[in-house]
């Protein structure tokens, strides 16, 4: 088992198509197959379900991928660190966050920079998921979280995490009349609800708007507001209802101040992704900011501050 099957193996998942994975590496898809046949022959077991839309991983597969990128990425971190030598831990790398999602990233993040390399300055910007698309594009950011991503030629996009969203009520003394809500809530049940969300192309409006155009559905948008703060003012105070990720009303739930009710028929799931412009993925700089992103995430799940959320795993279906 060498280097040079393992990586064309990772692209060939990541990619989900040998023929995909080929133009990514500028390389004839016979070489890339012979060298996945040679893996397979080596461990004895098929890793991949070859299919007329592409590749899937079978169990062995996915047991491969978790292996081999980590090995890879170690390989190439102490190629780099040998070569690079005390310059790697220095220099400037700029992350862009979404309100919510950033004020509870942003914290542990900033204390782990600041604890494991002082010597690199960590910049952060906050915007919706307009102003993020643009400023990795513009190269204002290096690397951004975003909520469902719009998939361009130019981006590198990895999901790591699946939410469901909920409608968020006002808390029990809010004022104002509000039609009551039962124990969950259906798209279609939504259409005389006053919404109260973000104009597009915000995330949560696109995921919302495209159920309802699926099911035939109108909804009221009483509101447009681009401020989560002031979403929140508004839904305090009983004016209305918004879509979001429980994650990000958690805490209003728990204080009493907001309510919250799953979404189903159809459940609308919401995927945050580390988003960055394709050339930058052979960055140290950039590559240990997205690792920090998902070990940080996965840690505020562990410590239940993250609740309604699953992480990404190598072999999920997008």
């Amino acid at each position: 088992m060498d280097t040079k099957s393992l990586r064309y193996f990772v692209q060939v998942v990541r990619s989900k198509s040998f023929s995909k994975a080929a133009t990514e590496l500028r390389i004839a898809q016979p070489a890339i197959s012979r060298q996945v046949q040679k893996l397979e022959h080596e461990l004895g077991t098929q890793l991949l379900h070859r299919h007329g839309k592409g590749v899937e991983l079978t169990k062995a597969g996915f047991m491969l991928m978790e292996r081999a990128e980590a090995v890879l990425s170690l390989l190439e971190q102490t190629r780099d660190h040998i070569a690079g030598g005390n310059e790697l831990a220095v220099g400037n790398v700029v992350l862009g966050l979404p309100p919510m999602a950033g004020a509870q990233l942003a914290p542990p993040i900033v204390e782990y920079y600041r604890r494991t390399w002082p010597q690199i300055a960590l910049h952060l910007l906050e915007g919706g998921s307009n102003s993020l698309h643009e400023w990795i594009l513009d190269r204002r950011i290096d690397l951004a979280v975003l909520h469902n991503p719009v998939p361009l030629d130019d981006l590198d996009i990895e999901p790591i995490l699946y939410e469901n969203t909920v409608l968020v009520g006002p808390g029990r003394k809010a004022h104002g009349s509000l039609p009551r809500i039962g124990a969950s809530i259906s798209v279609g049940e939504m259409s005389d609800l006053p919404l109260i969300m973000p104009a597009l192309p915000h995330a949560n409006r696109r995921l919302l708007e495209n159920a309802a155009a699926q099911f035939g559905v109108h909804l009221n948008f009483k509101t447009e507001v681009d401020s989560i703060g002031l979403i929140k003012a508004m839904i305090r105070y009983g004016l209305g209802f918004t879509v979001a990720t429980y994650s990000s009303v958690q805490k209003d739930v728990a204080l009493g101040e907001m309510q919250a009710y799953p979404i189903d028929k159809p459940p609308l799931v919401s995927t945050l992704a580390i988003v960055r412009r394709r050339e930058m993925r052979g960055s140290w700089l950039t590559n240990e900011l997205a690792a920090t992103v998902r070990r940080t995430l996965s840690d505020l799940i562990g410590a239940g501050e993250w609740k309604g959320g699953q992480m990404h795993r190598h072999g999920d279906v997008e």
